[in-house]
């Protein structure tokens, strides 16, 4: 390029000093400077199932059940349209000009634009595939650009609204909570981004320790989501000395909102060491930071309840949103406990609760205690003294609740969907009964089947218990999702449940409920309400069996629960079984989508290394239905319950299945079943390999005899499936491998050549094989079964 000469002793006019600056820096294209008095949003826009226009004139509403939007009119509290938009729409926010917005389609990996929410017939207009399992969406205050959370794809995306195109990425493990900083002016250049690492990271503890999680939330430049900081929220007082465990780590960091400087977090805080107790398991959490990178506090919310509320009270399980009013006003939605709690902040860690005439916004206080079921999220208004109320999302009821927030309770249920009916009424009950915390199924809303099984899914937390460490377990793997029909896996790490209903264990001894099979004081178990006091007893007549609960592999407590017949207080307060409704909804949980931009390359590789016999030979552990050999290959009865423990069990040809009746105990006597050990592969995943004093610490609950084992040491392990692997971190049942490059680490070389004793894998198959793993899903094929590896019998007896 050739520069104009200056004429010397001339200076040269403005505009020349700026062409040759230009032409001196190699003549950049430069950018317009965004056009001034564009619409701008009034506050920062945040990741939510909700959303309201600026004008605070119409309320949209995601129906992740029913795959569509609602359009809500405020003045009428009415639903005015409802969008198909496509399949399990996750989150919704609203453009600026308040006549378009952006929707998240969960299960198609996919942000649908939707025009013309400000008349009567919106619709869908263009859309743009993304990562997996989008779950958050956040616009810039201009409306430009749109943040996308892709929570298994591990990444958060920046999207151009104008051409719907993906224009940036970052790389973030498990993004859930979203929210964009608006500082009220007409330029998006100097916002952040805010984002939560849906798990916790490791540490500082151990495994299985009160300190072994510390939450993070990242701050990224809104530009081109460079990092400007993350903000480490380390293990955390429970803060009253009544609870059993004094210490909780930060863990599924569902929701953030911005307030200018300032975000706040909802966490669930794990406690998994000590005996299992509803008080002392899980806490709800907010964490408080700024977006310069600076930690400000964590609230334990637990305690400011059981220092500021009286009982009966509700101690707000599974906080999964919050929604602001002006900058100091939080409105915390607990999933588990349907209500909403509204906090006022007294300090960076202090809130005072409620208002001094109602301390907890119950949302099921409507008639017939049919209101808000699952609350996923709420939203207020941007102007209060015009539009004092505000609208929760209730994902279960299918409906919109109206909150007066002058008397602070909900005033009208809006109809946002189709109710169910047939085969899905019955999943939709037993969505309720494993989302709730209320009534039958834990004390005082501590905590629900989601507080460890994030939709349906996992926690991730290795929790201790008296069997030893055990890993929560991703429930989409409890039934097969491929072709023909479903395929349930044995239960539980060492497969000594093999039902469902068993779990009514954990509901009356774990989550403090009363129990959900009884048949005492049915009057003082209304369907929503705390329930009674008195612990109701199982099949009293029964008098070696006093609650009706068998150790393991006992009587099935579905046996006992159809033998109770009319007398069962479920049948007659829900009209139906609560654990068989359950049952039915758990089939129904879909494993996360594989991830979407690996190399087809390196997975269709990888996936020959799982098959091929001479390579990994993965499939003879994880072959054949829902990607694991464990299957349920019986029917449940006391009878087969009985021959199950009393038959000698011997896999000849198998070197994992070892040839054992029963795995010894100490103590003398053996752990049952012996049957079901066909489902149990002993790949070395007991303990810490090579490191006897660190197996004994890990592997031994503390107080028990020195000879008595967890139970695993000699059978080995159930089969775990593979569904949702990139959520799934750590792995193995005590979470000892961090990552799937840990899992391949020669530390657990025994467990990676399971298939094959001579496998050695290059660091380039490790990869391919890894890649091959996190594209699993419902939609991949299934690994044939080598001959001779399912070592259960075909049918028992």
């Amino acid at each position: 390029m050739r520069i104009p000469m200056v004429q010397r002793g001339r200076p040269l006019a403005g505009a020349g000093l700026l062409l040759l600056a230009l032409l001196l820096a190699g003549c950049p294209s430069q950018e317009k400077p965004p056009p001034a008095n564009v619409p701008v949003l009034k506050r920062p826009s945040k990741a939510g199932t909700i959303a309201i226009t600026g004008d605070d004139r119409r309320v949209l509403v995601v129906n992740p059940e029913n795959d569509s939007l609602s359009v809500i009119d405020t003045a009428s509290d009415a639903e005015v349209a409802e969008v198909p938009v496509g399949d399990e729409p996750s989150a919704v926010v609203i453009a600026p000009d308040d006549k378009v917005a952006y929707v998240a389609l969960k299960a198609e990996a996919r942000v649908v634009r939707v025009v013309g929410i400000d008349g009567s017939s919106p619709a869908v207009s263009g859309s743009v595939a993304v990562g997996s399992e989008p779950v958050g969406l956040a616009l810039s205050p201009r409306g430009d650009r749109l943040a996308v959370a892709e929570w298994a794809e591990g990444r958060v995306a920046l999207i151009d609204t104008k051409t719907l195109s993906v224009v940036a990425s970052k790389a973030v493990p498990n993004p859930r909570g979203l929210a964009v900083s608006n500082n009220g002016d007409q330029s998006d250049a100097d916002e952040k981004v805010a984002v939560t690492e849906f798990y916790g990271r490791p540490g500082p503890g151990p495994e299985a320790s009160d300190t072994g999680r510390t939450g993070a939330v990242r701050i990224l430049k809104l530009g081109d989501l460079s990092e400007v900081a993350t903000v480490l929220f380390e293990p955390t007082a429970t803060g009253d000395a009544g609870f059993p465990a004094q210490t909780t780590s930060p863990n599924q960091l569902y929701s953030v909102a911005v307030a200018g400087n300032k975000f706040f977090a909802t966490a669930i805080g794990a406690s998994p060491d000590g005996a299992p107790v509803f008080n002392g398991n899980v806490f709800p959490l907010v964490l408080v930071g700024d977006l310069g990178g600076n930690k400000l506090g964590s609230i334990s919310l637990a305690a400011a309840i059981k220092q500021q509320v009286n009982a009966p009270r509700l101690f707000m399980a599974d906080l999964v949103d919050v929604a602001l009013v002006g900058s100091d006003i939080l409105y915390l939605v607990a999933r588990g406990a349907d209500a909403v709690q509204r906090a006022v902040l007294t300090g960076d860690a202090t809130v005072s609760l409620g208002t001094p005439t109602v301390k907890q916004l119950d949302l099921l206080a409507n008639a017939n205690n049919t209101g808000c079921q699952a609350p996923i999220g709420m939203v207020t208004p941007h102007d209060t003294s015009q539009t004092p109320k505000a609208y929760v999302n209730c994902w279960v009821s299918r409906t919109a609740t109206v909150v007066a927030l002058d008397s602070q309770t909900p005033s009208k249920k809006i109809a946002t969907g189709a109710a169910p009916a047939g085969l899905e009424a019955q999943v939709n009950k037993g969505r309720r009964f494993f989302f709730t915390g209320r009534a039958r199924w834990a004390n005082e809303a501590w905590s629900s089947c989601g507080s460890c099984h994030g939709d349906g899914l996992s926690d991730n937390v290795t929790w201790r218990f008296a069997a030893g460490p055990r890993q929560s377990t991703d429930m989409s793997g409890t039934f097969s999702h491929g072709p023909g029909p479903q395929k349930q896996r044995i239960l539980n790490w060492t497969g000594i449940f093999d039902e469902l209903h068993d779990f009514e264990r954990n509901t009356r001894a774990v989550s403090g409920g009363k129990g959900a099979i009884t048949t005492d004081n049915c009057g003082n178990f209304a369907p929503e309400d705390q329930g009674g006091e008195k612990q109701a007893s199982l099949n009293p007549a029964d008098a070696t069996d006093k609650n009706g609960l068998k150790a393991q592999l006992g009587i099935p407590v579905r046996e006992i629960q159809d033998a109770l017949g009319a007398a069962l207080c479920t049948v007659q307060l829900t009209g139906g079984k609560d654990w068989d409704d359950l049952e039915e909804f758990v089939k129904t949980i879909r494993p996360p989508k594989g991830k979407q931009f690996l190399d087809a390359g390196s997975v269709a590789r990888g996936r020959a290394l799982f098959e091929q016999a001479g390579q990994g030979n993965c499939a003879s552990c994880h072959g054949g239905a829902g990607w694991t050999l464990s299957r349920l290959f019986y029917t449940p009865s006391s009878a087969n319950n009985a021959s199950l423990a009393s038959t000698p069990f011997s896999a000849p040809g198998s070197p994992h299945a070892k040839q054992i009746e029963q795995e010894p105990k100490g103590g003398g006597g053996f752990i049952a079943p012996a049957q079901v050990s066909c489902v149990l592969r002993n790949v070395g995943s007991f303990g810490v390999p090579g490191n006897a004093a660190e197996t004994d610490a890990l592997e031994k609950k503390a107080g028990n005899p020195p000879t008595d084992r967890a139970q695993g040491e000699f059978a080995g392990y159930n089969i775990p499936s593979l569904y949702g692997l990139a959520l799934g971190a750590p792995y193995l049942h005590h979470g000892q491998a961090k990552t799937l490059a840990e899992l391949f680490d020669p530390k657990w070389s025994v467990h990676l050549r399971a298939g094959n004793a001579v496998f050695t894998p290059s660091a380039g198959q490790t990869q391919d094989l890894a890649n091959f793993l996190l594209s699993i899903d419902a939609t991949t094929p299934e690994a044939a079964v080598p001959g001779g590896a399912d070592q259960c019998l075909i049918s028992f007896p």
